[in-house]
This record gives structure tokens, sequence and C-alpha cells, in this order.
């Protein structure tokens, strides 16, 4: 910890020489973790806050897949915009936390083992999320209708139809 007192130490010559604190004192670890944590959560926020505004109606509607296509990876700026970034932007600020949450420990003194316990945690966490989310909808033409924004719902809806209904009469011609 920072001690402000003034210590006296030995200089090259042998005189006394006055310094604000002794440099081995400083733990900068919590210090860097603050920092860590402070890029992390606003790079998180601003990516939360992008990502809203590209859900709005008439914002940015780049990443819309006009015609809908039934593969896997034709629609990859949907799954992107949808999926990937938004979990990413809660991983980013999740992991923010988790770091504020280890910096402050370890600045009051908490023993390592907590410290590493609210970091793993937190990544634990954050793999079970992306398992949950991610791997169930990699493989569909189409996310899950709440995914999607309320003015794009109803023509995704009218799409899972239509691919529904060609898969059935493909199964129907075998």
């Amino acid at each position: 910890m920072l001690r402000p007192e003034y210590l006296e130490s030995e200089s090259r010559t042998g005189r006394g020489q006055k310094q604000l604190w002794d440099a081995t004192d400083v733990n900068v670890a919590p210090l860097l973790m603050l920092l860590i944590a402070a890029l992390a959560g606003c790079a998180g926020v601003v990516l939360a806050l992008v990502l809203a505004w590209m859900r709005r109606r008439g914002a940015s509607q780049w990443w819309v897949a006009k015609p809908l296509v039934d593969s896997e990876f034709a629609n990859a700026p949907e799954r992107i915009v949808l999926l990937i970034l938004p979990l990413a932007a809660q991983t980013l600020i999740v992991g923010a936390l988790a770091v504020l949450a280890a910096a402050l420990a370890a600045l009051l003194g908490a023993p390592t083992a907590l410290i590493n316990g609210l970091l793993l945690g937190a990544l634990a966490l954050e793999v079970v999320v992306w398992l949950v989310i991610a791997i169930p909808t990699a493989h569909s033409s189409v996310l899950p209708l709440w995914m999607y924004p309320a003015w794009l719902r109803g023509q995704r809806a009218a799409d899972r139809e239509r691919f529904q209904r060609e898969a059935r009469a493909r199964r129907a011609r075998r």
C-alpha cells in the first residue's frame, strides 16, 4: 500500500535522501486491474449502445438479410448483430465488473483465492451463457424470434414458416 510519509533512503553516494514513498511498497496490480475494468466496461457499454441503435427501425439496417436464405452462413450479418456482438458486449461488461470486484478485494487485502474465485466464477458464467445461447442457434436459418427487433420479427416468422413448408415438401417427395 502507499505510505505518504517521507522515508529516509541511501543514495549511491551514501548521503540520506528524502523520497515520497518506497517503491517496494506500491502494489500496482489492483490499480492495473481497475484500469482494465474501466476500459473493458467502457468498451462493453459503447458496443451495447451501438447495437441498441442498430436495432431501431430506420437507424442502420445494412445487417438485415434481404431476402433471407435457408442457409447457415448466408445470414451472417444478422447473426453477428443479433447474437454474437450482444454476447460480446455482455461479456465485456461482466468481465469488467468481475475485475473491478477483484481489484477492490485486492485493495482491501482479500486473500488471493477469493480474487481468483471471483474471476473464475465470472468466466464460468459467461462460458455457460455462450453455450446455452449461441450453440443451439448456430445451425438454424432463422434465429429465435425473440432475438429480432419488433419491426423485423413478423418477416422472420413468415420466413421460418416458409422454410418449414419447403422442408416438409422435400421430405414428402422422398
